[in-house]
This record gives C-alpha cells, structure tokens and sequence, in this order.
C-alpha cells in the first residue's frame, strides 16, 4: 500500500507542467504558421491599389464610348463634360485624359501611386502611364 502511494506521488510530480521539449515544440509551429499568414499578406495593398486604379479606367470607358456614340468623335471630350453629362460618378481627380484624337483617346487612373490606361477604344488595360 505505502508502495502504491510513493508511485501515485512520483506519477503526479512528474506530470505537472509542461516539458520544455513541448513548449519549444509550440513556439515552432507558431513561429511557422505566423510566417505563412505574413507571407500571404504582403503584397494585398498593393494587388488592391492595382484593382482600384484599373476599376476606375474601366469606369470611364463607358461614357466615353457613350460621348462617341453621342458625337460621333471623342475630340472635344472632357472629364469635367463626362462627369456633368453621362456620369455623376466619375472620379476626375483620380482619372485623366490625354491624346484625344477624333477616332481615340488614352484613359488614366491612379490610386495609391500604381497607374492604369486604357489606350484607345478596343485596347486592353495596361499598367503603365499615358504617353
């Protein structure tokens, strides 16, 4: 009996607490899991700020498409006359115009310093400045 008791007593002082075995264990796979959730993390503001600015060129395009159809040209066409004519919406201190010929044009936005265009009607968007 008094050999049952010294065993029961030897099991419970050596099972409290936590080794540090198993602490360093736990401090690794935090250490690791922290490293993976950084590492996915790092390039979403500027992956948003490129979808921001492109979203804007694409925002335009459709009321200059509209002012073509309306005129018949895109000379003349403004970012102040698109916004007071076909959209109330339209950020014009973000997106720009440049090289506005009768049959083209060259759409640009910027947001958070990453800039979109879109060159001319038909053209996709690039991820560069106007020329």
């Amino acid at each position: 009996m008094i050999n049952a008791a010294r065993t029961r007593l030897a099991l419970v002082r050596n099972s409290e607490g936590f080794t540090l075995i198993e602490l360093v264990i736990v401090v690794t796979i935090i250490a690791i899991l922290l490293s993976i959730s950084i590492g996915a993390h790092l390039g979403i503001r500027q992956r948003a700020a490129d979808e921001a600015a492109k979203s804007l060129v694409f925002q335009a395009v459709p009321s200059l498409e509209t002012y073509y159809a309306d005129h018949g040209r895109y000379t003349g066409v403004t970012m102040a006359g698109l916004k007071a004519g076909y959209d109330g919406a339209l950020d014009t201190t973000r997106i720009s115009l440049s090289n506005v010929i009768a049959d083209s044009y060259c759409v640009q936005a910027t947001y958070s310093g990453e800039v979109w265009r879109k060159n001319g009607p038909g053209q996709p968007p690039e991820k560069l400045p106007c020329p």
